[in-house]
Order: C-alpha cells, then sequence, then structure tokens
C-alpha cells in the first residue's frame, strides 16, 4: 500500500515541479526596436528581407531572435520553401524561452503551411495537439477537415466561429460544404447543411446547393430550376457548378438551351464554355465570330483570352495575348479589400464569398515571358 502512495506523491512532485518551472522560466518578448526594425525590412522584396533578417539574426539579443525566426518562416512560406518553412516554425513552439504570443502564431503558421503543403492530415493531428482559443485557429481546421472530405466536421467549426461572420457568409460557407459533400456522395450531410443554411440566411448559394443536390438525387428538372435561379441571384457563382449544369442539359438534350443560356450568361467564364461547346460541335466560324463580337470581355483577362486561343487556334488572338502580358491579373475582394494573385471563390481575408473582381497593375516581368500560355482555369 505504501508503494501506491509514494507513487502518487512522486506523480504529484513531477507535476508540481514542471509548474513551477513554467511559472519561473523566462519569457523573451521581442523589443520595440526589433519590432520597428522588422517591420521596416518586411517592406523590402521577399528575397532581400530574407537576407536583411539573417543579417539581423547576427547581432541582435537572444530576446529578439524567436521574433526574428517568426517571420523568416512567414516569408520562407511565401517564397515556396514550405519544409524549410514549417520546421522552423514548429522549432519556435517547443522553445522553452519563447514568448506566448509568438508560439501561437508559430502554430497558426505551421496550420496554414501543412494546408500550403497539401499534408492536411498531418496539420489537423498537429493543431489538434496544440490547442487554442482563437478564431483562426478554428478556422484553419475547418479548412484542414474540408481536406480531408469531413464536411461534417468542418461545418462543426465553421459555426464556432459564427459570431465572426455576417449572415450571409455563414450561409455561403455551409452552401459550400453542402454541394462538396453531396459531390462524394454524403447526402445526409449535405442536406443537413442546406437546411441548416436556410435558416440562417437564404440566397442564391443555397439554392445552388439544393440544386446540385438534387442532380445528385437524378432529379434534373428540379436540379435545373435550383440552379437557375441561385445563378440568377449570383451569376459569379457560375465556374462553382458549371460542370453539373452542363450536365443536366446534356441528360435532358437541351443542348440547344445551354447554348441559348451560356451565350446570353454575364459571366465570362460561361462566354468562354459557350465558345468550347460550339467549337466542339464543328461550328468553329460561329465559336470565331461569337469571340469577336464580345473580345472586350475576353481581352480584359489573360487567363480568359489565352484559354480562347487555345480554343481557336487564331493566330490573331496572339496580340492580344501580348498587350495583356505586359499586365498582371490580381484579385481585389470588394468587401475588405485584400489582393490576390489568384481566385478564390471565399476571400481568405474577410470569408466572404464571391466577391473577388479583377484589377491589374504592372508587373516587373521580362519580354519572353509574355508568350506562356497560361494553362490554370478560373474557377
Amino acid at each position: 500500500m505504501i508503494w501506491i502512495y509514494l507513487a502518487i506523491l512522486i506523480i504529484i512532485l513531477f507535476f508540481l515541479f514542471g509548474y513551477i518551472r513554467d511559472l519561473y522560466t523566462p519569457k523573451y518578448s521581442p523589443s520595440k526596436e526589433i519590432v520597428k526594425k522588422v517591420n521596416d525590412i518586411l517592406k523590402h522584396p521577399v528575397n532581400v528581407a530574407i537576407d536583411l533578417l539573417k543579417e539581423e539574426l547576427k547581432i541582435s539579443k537572444i530576446t529578439d531572435k524567436y521574433y526574428i525566426y517568426l517571420h523568416l518562416a512567414f516569408l520562407y512560406m511565401q517564397i515556396g520553401k514550405l519544409e524549410k518553412a514549417v520546421r522552423l516554425a514548429r522549432s519556435l513552439i517547443v522553445g522553452v524561452y519563447v514568448d506566448e504570443a509568438i508560439k501561437k502564431r508559430a502554430i497558426l503558421l505551421v496550420g496554414e503551411i501543412y494546408i500550403k503543403l497539401n499534408k492536411p492530415k498531418e496539420g489537423l493531428e498537429f493543431l489538434l495537439d496544440h490547442k487554442l482559443d482563437d478564431k483562426d485557429y478554428y478556422f484553419l481546421i475547418a479548412k484542414l477537415y474540408e481536406h480531408l472530405k469531413d464536411y461534417k466536421n468542418s461545418a462543426y467549426y465553421y459555426k464556432k466561429i459564427v459570431h465572426n461572420f455576417e449572415k450571409e457568409q455563414i450561409s455561403n460557407i455551409l452552401s459550400k460544404l453542402s454541394i462538396l459533400a453531396v459531390r462524394n456522395g454524403d447526402f445526409e450531410t449535405s442536406q443537413k447543411l442546406i437546411a441548416e443554411a436556410s435558416k440562417i440566411y437564404e440566397d442564391g448559394f443555397v439554392d445552388l446547393a439544393r440544386g446540385i443536390y438534387q442532380f445528385y438525387k437524378g432529379n434534373f428538372n428540379k436540379a435545373l430550376d435550383f440552379i437557375l435561379s441561385g445563378l440568377n441571384k449570383k451569376p459569379n457563382l457560375y465556374s462553382f457548378v458549371k460542370d453539373e449544369l452542363r450536365e443536366i442539359y446534356f441528360e435532358m438534350n437541351k443542348i440547344d438551351e445551354l447554348l441559348n443560356y451560356l451565350k446570353e450568361h454575364p459571366n465570362p467564364i460561361a462566354k468562354l464554355d459557350y465558345i468550347r461547346i460550339l467549337h466542339n460541335m464543328g461550328d468553329y466560324s460561329i465559336a470565331r465570330d461569337y469571340f469577336y463580337e464580345n473580345k472586350d470581355i475576353f481581352v480584359s483577362n489573360l487567363v480568359l483570352i489565352s484559354k480562347v486561343y487555345q480554343i481557336l487556334k487564331d493566330e490573331s488572338i496572339i496580340k492580344y495575348i501580348v498587350d495583356m502580358a505586359i499586365k498582371s491579373s490580381l484579385y481585389i475582394c470588394q468587401a475588405c479589400n485584400s489582393t490576390y494573385n489568384s481566385f478564390y471563390i471565399e476571400c481568405p481575408n474577410c470569408y466572404r464569398v464571391g466577391t473577388l473582381e479583377v484589377i491589374y497593375e504592372k508587373p516587373e516581368k521580362v519580354r519572353e515571358d509574355i508568350f506562356i500560355v497560361p494553362e490554370s482555369y478560373i474557377e
């Protein structure tokens, strides 16, 4: 019996020692000087900033090094050195003397890097082992579950931060998850998410979710009605449901109706699909004439005009590509004014859906780059 009491005492002393050690271990917060200096360094181009931060490490105090390491990890992520970034960020998390605010930011950075590495399982295991009560933490977990196609748990974590969204935003997120769920055969989760989304806020995205659900149930007439209703309210989401919409029209043998719809649809991707379908059907001259009748829509976007060239193989289109290539495609969120080099259905900053619009600014490009036709498709 005495051995049991002794074992319990040892365990208590072990945890007490750890608590006292943590209590009296100094945490090194960055100085005001290094925060200002790093902020100034980050205004430089990424590669220059990395070199400057490395130089700063050589002369900085130990209390400031962790802050520099954190920003180095972030910059490594920006230039695609993801494995290096995640190793550096993870090293900050285990440091005994690292300030708690830096540890928190490092944990979130590691989660973000795992998403970029397309390692959702590892990312989820890591975040669940390093729990935080933070909206960005819950958002990352929701994204990781989404990547793992576990839409039920993804919705659960999105709803934990529902107070950070407007009603329309959370409804759109749940509608999107519903569509992803039914595409992966999870009809029950899809139906529940549609019901939740419609109670929160009824809009075009909910109609699209209902339409996609009916499509995979084989109810093409209902599916078409819902999808057309949703796109009438939110035409910018055409790309998100275009495959199912096209399949519905083909299944119902209504190709002419599909062509008429695409021809008049305001979304440029719909007009691109109109040209593609006409070309695939052998109506080359009609497809070409339609492009030139609507060329102003296409020549405002390098990816679109390049795709048109890939379809039509019309050499005269090259001049439009050359004209556009002296600019760089950027996207701006109309809600929060964040800018991105890639298009997102959902703004990564404010999480609103369907708010990104294309803008342009002159890049630092060499002339040889202008003839490269981008392969990526706008989605």
